[in-house]
């Protein structure tokens, strides 16, 4: 038997994007840097028209601005897509629930694309600023 050894630090692990109140969709710096991301870009994201029980999103990086696409945004270090439009097609209820996506790198033969996982949490009450404490 020969056993092939993973190498942990060679894996790729998914990032993590994060939908905000405001509709856009965060790229963390180090998803941005690994995907090159500018302003001179543009992101096309779509579904799976195939397979209607496929809830992820699929998205391709076009190196230019393409129509129809999303404009690449930039706010200091930090770039994110306005997708608000999408997420209320959609009716992701990204105002009351705490929305991300999980994006993984899928290749095939016609390119590279990314695979984006729906990850919803509810959002938690905020605390009370006048809690008690109780004496002890």
């Amino acid at each position: 038997m020969k056993i092939k050894f993973f190498v942990s630090h060679e894996l790729e692990k998914p990032f993590r994007l994060s939908v905000h109140k405001n509709g856009k969709l965060g790229f963390p710096m180090d998803a941005a840097k690994a995907l090159e991301l500018s302003q001179e870009k543009s992101i096309s994201i779509g579904v799976n028209d195939e397979d209607p029980n496929d809830n992820a999103l699929y998205m391709v990086i076009n190196e230019s601005l393409i129509p129809g696409a999303f404009k690449v945004a930039k706010a200091g270090d930090y770039y994110y897509l306005p997708i608000k439009l999408l997420l209320d097609n959609l009716k992701v209820p990204y105002t009351t629930e705490s929305v991300a996506f999980n994006m993984s790198k899928v290749e095939n033969g016609d390119g590279v694309f990314y695979k984006l996982i729906r990850i919803v949490n509810e959002k938690k009450a905020p605390k009370a600023d006048n809690q008690e404490t109780q004496a002890l």
